[in-house]
């Protein structure tokens, strides 16, 4: 993917991977796989913030800086409710412990927590937010 210009072709297969990967957290928590369920979940939030600073022409290079610039981009700036930035951080910090702290064990409940925010609902709320006509740059803040 060039880093100047997002294709309609190459934003549908971002958006077609994030879809994919809300399904494979769907399917890893109802057979209980609860630490892969919650880093699959994380990744469909990592894309699509990613998705929506593309929009913008923000090209972060790493996790963390998807998540921050996402942040001060749409939520700071009141496109999308403060209230995903808590469960987007909560998820990120659950994300690191499911992938690296091999002791940790997760709950089902710990799982729904990152799908809260992954419904199917949840997410297709967000994406039509960021994905209207000209990106939310172009409107004016909801909250």
């Amino acid at each position: 993917m060039s880093e100047n210009v997002l294709s309609k072709n190459e934003l549908k297969n971002m958006i077609k991977e994030a879809k994919e990967r809300l399904d494979s957290a769907e399917i890893l928590l109802k057979a209980h796989q609860y630490s892969d369920s919650i880093s699959r979940s994380y990744y469909a939030i990592l894309d699509i913030a990613r998705i929506a600073l593309i929009i913008k022409k923000i090209y972060p290079k790493s996790h963390s800086g998807t998540l921050s610039k996402f942040s001060y981009a749409y939520i700071e700036k009141g496109f999308v409710d403060k209230k995903y930035n808590k469960i987007i951080r909560q998820i990120e910090k659950d994300r690191l412990d499911a992938d690296y702290r091999f002791s940790k064990k997760f709950s089902e409940s710990d799982a729904r927590y990152s799908s809260r925010f992954d419904s199917r609902a949840e997410a297709d709320r967000l994406k039509v937010k960021i994905l209207i006509k000209g990106g939310l740059h172009d409107r004016k803040p909801t909250n």
